[in-house]
């Protein structure tokens, strides 16, 4: 299962069309967004199908806290982007979407994609697989605990992990992108107190949040711990993704099952849809990798089969090359269509033996080693009438070799010189 987070992949592609110097329109927009989301469903389609999900205003969050991304809807006024128009092309093309493509696109009110994300991990995510989030968002990386989810950040193109202090500090130091204050911030006013109100690294480490009455140890000879206590059980509502509200569970699974419903419909439409504005070719790609992932066989895995195969073969004719059996095979030969058996006597060609192949050869050792040391002296003899005839004419005679092949050092025993021993790396 891939779990795509619409917002966070809209904004990032139209801001990367307005640093190209790019007109926001909603053809430029569609194009850029369906074009980036074929590619991550090619290059990850290991994990299984797509799922995207959307964020709905009215967030939850605001009411447990009032200022909760306020800060950030401030940011907006003086931003030179016009965001009403952004936000009216996003859903445009939500709607566009739902309508024509074949992928499940899953929105709640009152919920962020955060939320969604988080719920399809738990209920619907089975444990013997692996899933993938794609998001930049480092709020969703507290869901890597599970071993089986996985998080690729589509900004800095690369995985994340999860790290248990980053986590720690997040709850007690608050979150300035989405206007979450400290522990020590009773809303935007600072607690009054003669202690000290930094939370470095070596407090941080000292603090023990396993448990209520282990933080309250630490905070028992702060006069204002109660207040203290407070405010850290609203950071951890407010980021801790475990405690998301249960009323909203029903909700989310019925919209999963109407999405998936409006899926199986459009996939009659986005072929037209596609074609009309240029993306046939790119969906199909994708869907081709994904219907071969579907079968057991990945188009990776057929690569690294082959690979592997034509490494094979290749060590195999290498090893062949200086052997007899590669001029006298034990099966039928391709140019007599003749046929061996295991017989010696029973595998001499008359035809090209004359006389000699009514004859059987006994399997004395004395005479192999006569007949050796004959062969061992014509060649000699005929070394040195070679080096003798280069040291007169100051020319080196012709030998009919074949060419050795160009080794890199260090090569392995079955390195492909061609490339096709490297497995493609997923």
């Amino acid at each position: 299962m891939i779990l795509l987070d619409f917002s966070s992949l809209f904004i990032q592609v139209a801001f990367g069309l307005k640093k190209r110097g790019l007109i926001y329109s909603k053809d430029h927009l569609r194009n850029a967004f369906l074009s980036r989301i074929f590619a991550l469903l090619r290059r990850f389609r290991r994990f299984g199908d797509l799922y995207i999900f959307t964020d709905k205003g009215d967030y939850w969050r605001a009411d447990v806290f009032g200022g909760y991304k306020r800060r950030r809807a401030e940011r907006r006024l003086i931003d030179d982007v016009d965001w009403d128009e952004l936000h009216r092309l996003q859903n445009e093309i939500d709607a566009e979407m739902k309508e024509n493509l074949p992928f499940p696109i899953v929105g709640v009110e009152r919920l962020e994609a955060d939320d969604l994300i988080a719920m399809a991990c738990r209920f619907y995510a089975p444990r013997a697989k692996q899933h993938l989030i794609l998001s930049s968002d480092k709020d969703l990386t507290q869901l890597l605990r599970s071993a089986n989810i996985n998080q690729y950040s589509i900004g800095g193109k690369s995985f994340l992990k999860y790290d248990s202090h980053a986590f720690k500090a997040h709850l007690l130091r608050g979150d300035n992108s989405d206007s979450i204050p400290s522990i020590y911030f009773d809303g935007e006013y600072l607690i009054k107190s003669n202690g000290r109100r930094r939370l470095t690294d070596a407090r941080l480490r000292e603090i023990d949040i396993t448990s209520e009455d282990n933080f309250i140890k630490y905070f028992h000879k702060d006069p204002e711990a109660d207040l203290i206590l407070k405010n850290y059980n609203r950071n951890r509502l407010l980021i801790d993704l475990r405690c998301i509200p249960k009323r909203f569970l029903p909700v989310f699974r019925a919209r999963m099952k109407e999405a998936k419903v409006m899926a199986a419909e459009a996939a009659a439409r986005s072929e037209g849809y596609l074609l009309a504005h240029n993306l046939l070719k790119k969906f199909q790609a994708a869907r081709k990798e994904l219907s071969a992932q579907n079968s057991g066989r990945s188009g990776a895995q057929n690569a690294a089969k082959n690979s592997e195969n034509q490494s094979g073969s290749f060590e195999a004719k290498a090893d062949n090359s200086n052997s007899d059996s590669s001029r006298y095979p034990q099966t039928s030969r391709s140019k007599n269509k003749q046929s061996y058996s295991r017989d010696p006597s029973q595998n001499l060609n008359p035809t090209k033996m004359g006389e000699k192949g009514n004859q059987n050869y006994s399997r004395d050792p004395s005479q192999s080693r006569e007949r050796a040391r004959s062969q061992n002296q014509s060649r000699d003899q005929n070394r040195d009438q070679n080096r003798n005839n280069r040291d007169r004419s100051g020319r080196k005679p012709y030998f009919k070799r074949a060419p050795k092949p160009i080794m890199p050092p260090n090569a392995p025993a079955a390195f492909d010189p061609h490339g096709a021993g490297d497995a493609a790396e997923l």
